[in-house]
């Protein structure tokens, strides 16, 4: 742990060090994998923690891909990151970081959106705000902390696309378009989908009940990467089956995106 800042996790509804050696130990490497030339260089995770908590952002979450027969402390990972002082109404702005140690994927940071209604986080799409990417070559933790401080410039800008959103009802057809289109992401190699994406639109709490285009945003995502939605099977001996969750990290971030994407259109188009 960095002599400089010391993080513990204390802050409000942040993940402490133990939970992240649990759930994403690549977090917290410091070397390069065997296959690195000497030019790579390896970005610790666990340092770019410590320096955004002294800029007020501490991680609400961490997970990582499944290893199998690649180290686990060398593999990809994501960190969500969350500053309680920036807030858009009842919705929290986030940073989401990816990065890894095997030459599999640069440093990536992406802006998100955290829902309390339903404890779920989205990920603003590319045109939001623009992905910033940072190779394992000569790069220095000022870079991080400078992006840091671009996404917290654009806060005013998503605060109105969230406005809008909100302000934007939706028909019937407009909403099962949504769905319709949102379940080919999650599935885009298959010619029959598994079930009607209208059951993409199933609510899970009162909030969600509107057909404004935030709403039902929302809800298609929370649907897409939580899984658990009923539906009838085709086939098989059991005729009700569940949605599985999207537990890949690579697969969480290309939804999310895509979804926001969608949404975005729509509302540009309304």
């Amino acid at each position: 742990m960095s002599s400089n800042h010391q993080y513990s996790g204390t802050e409000n509804n942040t993940i402490n060090e133990l939970i992240m050696r649990t759930k994403a130990p690549a977090v917290f490497n410091r070397d390069p994998h065997d296959d690195c030339t000497k030019k790579y260089k390896v970005f610790s995770t666990w340092e770019a923690i410590q320096a955004l908590a002294k800029k007020g952002w501490y991680p609400t979450d961490a997970m990582q891909v499944n290893a199998r027969r690649r180290d686990p402390k060398m593999v990809k990972h994501l960190v969500r990151f969350r500053n309680d002082k920036l807030k858009i109404g009842d919705d929290f702005p986030e940073l989401i970081i990816t990065n890894a140690h095997d030459r599999t994927n640069a440093w990536h940071l992406d802006g998100g959106i955290f829902r309390f209604a339903c404890a779920n986080g989205l990920v603003v799409c590319d045109e939001e705000f623009g992905r910033i990417r940072i190779r394992h070559m000569g790069h220095e933790m000022n870079e991080i902390i400078e992006s840091t401080e671009k996404f917290a410039d654009h806060v005013c800008d998503l605060s109105n696309s969230l406005q809008t959103m909100k302000d934007t009802k939706l028909s019937k057809k407009e909403r099962s378009d949504f769905a319709l289109e949102a379940l080919s992401i999650k599935y885009p190699k298959k010619e029959q989908l598994p079930f009607d994406s209208d059951l993409l639109l199933t609510t899970r709490r009162v909030e969600d009940e509107g057909h404004t285009l935030w709403n039902t945003l929302n809800v298609i995502q929370e649907n897409l990467i939580k899984g658990g939605v009923p539906y009838q099977r085709s086939t098989g001996k059991h005729s009700i089956g569940t949605t599985r969750a999207v537990n890949s990290v690579s697969e969480n971030l290309r939804i999310n995106k895509a979804v926001w994407d969608i949404a975005h259109n729509m509302m540009v188009a309304a």
